[in-house]
């Protein structure tokens, strides 16, 4: 059995959460890596950081990390947060499919929260984490 390819993977986490219907009515896309010039706020952000050890790959298990983020704009990071609680709820409600293997966890390792300005001087906030999916 194989360890599932990035392109897998990241297809099935981002199908998981556009088909929540929760998340959905209030992000307005999920998109890999970065968000196309047009997309309006508040989104979701799915970026790929790194794949398995081969230490576990010969054990037969499979580690993804990435980097989830809610992204928002506004003078406060109150629908940030909101956002990134309902990413969480879908990551909780509907486990991954990915053909031939099984999801064995789903946590976030590391916190993620930033507050920038953008080119046009309006203040973005991105609340989320680095989170590491583990599948055999």
């Amino acid at each position: 059995m194989g360890s599932g390819s990035m392109h897998e993977w990241i297809d099935a986490l981002v199908a998981a959460l556009r088909g929540d219907a929760a998340l959905m009515a209030v992000a307005t896309g999920v998109y890999q890596e970065a968000a196309p010039p047009e997309a309006t706020y508040p989104f979701v952000l799915v970026r790929f950081v790194t794949g398995s050890d081969p230490r576990l790959l010969r054990a037969g298990w499979a580690v993804r990390t990435f980097d989830l983020v809610a992204v928002s704009r506004g003078t406060s990071s109150a629908e940030a947060e909101t956002l990134l609680g309902l990413l969480e709820a879908a990551l909780e409600r509907a486990p991954l499919a990915i053909a031939g293997h099984t999801q064995v966890s789903l946590r976030r390792e590391v916190p993620i929260w930033r507050r920038g300005v953008a080119d046009d001087g309006l203040t973005y906030w991105q609340a989320g984490g680095t989170y590491s999916l583990r599948y055999i």
